[in-house]
Parts: C-alpha cells; sequence; structure tokens
C-alpha cells in the first residue's frame, strides 16, 4: 500500500464523527477508532480499502490489510 492513499482523521470525537459522514463510511466501526483518536493516537483512513490505520500502520478497523502486507 501507498502512504499517499491515506488520509489523516481528525482528532476529536466530532470532528471524527463529521469525517465519517463527509465520506459515507459506515459506522460499524466507529467506536473501535474513535478510542485511538481520544487517546491522542493518530489514525489514517484508506478510502480504496474502507479502512483505518494506526500511525504504525496497523489495521484498526475495516476491510483492508495492515501497511506491510
Amino acid at each position: 500500500m501507498d502512504i499517499r492513499e491515506l488520509e489523516k482523521c481528525p482528532s476529536t470525537r466530532a470532528d471524527l464523527f463529521d469525517f465519517y459522514k463527509r465520506k459515507s463510511v459506515t459506522r460499524e466501526h466507529f467506536e473501535s477508532v474513535v478510542r485511538y483518536v481520544e487517546k491522542g493516537e493518530t489514525v489514517y483512513y484508506n478510502k480504496n480499502f474502507l479502512a483505518f490505520y494506526n500511525q504504525d500502520g496497523m489495521l484498526l478497523a475495516g476491510e483492508g490489510l495492515d501497511w506491510g502486507d
């Protein structure tokens, strides 16, 4: 996966919720993702895989692969 495909997610619960709405992402993984955001960790979104990743490239939610796969 190319890191240029990733978009940094907002850093607050409210902004992340708006991000989900703008991207038309299903909310089934919202709570999993927001837990990382609320801890102050950086989360990235890949629209091609509809997946969320932490800053180490590990899949947090969605259908994608880890960055190294």
